[in-house]
Order: C-alpha cells, then structure tokens, then sequence
C-alpha cells in the first residue's frame, strides 16, 4: 500500500508492505516521488530509457486497456504498462525478467475521479505501528 499526501511544502509517502515494513517517510516534494499513473510524464520517462512496443489490447478491471511493452535499453528484462482506455490512467503494471517470470505486478483497483476532499485529507498523521523516517533532516557528520 502507497499513500501519497502533499501539504503544500513536503510529501509523506505512507508505505506499508505485509510482513515486511511500515513506514511514514517525509521528504521534499518531487514530481519523480510521486507514482505516476498517467500523462506526459510517464510517457515521456518511458521513451527515454525503454524501446517501446505496443501490444494487442487487454482487460484490466474489465474496462478496455492499452498495452504497451517497455524494454530497457540496457538489461534484459521488460515491464508491460497497461493504460485505460478512457481515462489514460496506467492501471496496470507488470515487470517480467528474462526468464519470463513475474518479478512485480501492480494494479490499481479503485479509481475515483475528481473526488471531494476535506482540507483534513491533507494532513500527514502518524498511523499505529508505523516507523517516522525524516528525509528532509541532513544528519549531523559524526567525528
């Protein structure tokens, strides 16, 4: 699970992975911090560094999908972006190494559109048995 929340002046980054970690990480705000599931920037840092194809068509979430095959320039391995058809949205990721296996898959689920917000929603908090990791703090040099 990847919660983003921007309040204006750094991004918290909510990461919780079952059986492995939970943390709460604070950092300065980056547009390349934040997943991106559409638009110019995702198609444009693909072409820089993959050779792309476009696949046939697929379903993801039954709604009709894009399917464009990413091969990096250097390495072996590929990841298959699936975009929804409407919306542009990248639904769909799958990273597949040279042997064929399945390294990672990521899939969006729920999608909501233009949803309301209370001013509340931008607030970081601290969830229950989550780790605090402070990016923004230069530790200090030790002797």
């Amino acid at each position: 699970i990847i919660d983003d929340v921007y309040d204006g002046e750094f991004l918290y980054k909510r990461l919780q992975q079952t059986g492995k970690y939970k943390r709460l990480v604070k950092r300065n705000y980056s547009a390349n911090d934040v997943l991106q599931i559409g638009g110019q920037a995702v198609f444009q840092g693909l072409s820089e560094k993959y050779d792309l194809t476009l696949l046939d068509d697929a379903e993801v979430n039954e709604s009709p999908a894009f399917v464009i095959q990413a091969t990096p320039l250097s390495g072996t391995w590929i990841t298959k972006h699936y975009f929804d058809k409407e919306t542009g949205i990248r639904v769909k990721l799958e990273e597949i190494n040279e042997k064929g296996e399945k390294t990672l898959a990521l899939e969006l689920t729920e999608i909501k559109l233009n949803p309301e917000f209370s001013p509340s929603a931008f607030t970081p908090m601290m969830p229950k048995d989550f780790t605090f990791v402070d990016e923004t703090v230069t530790p200090e040099p030790q002797p």
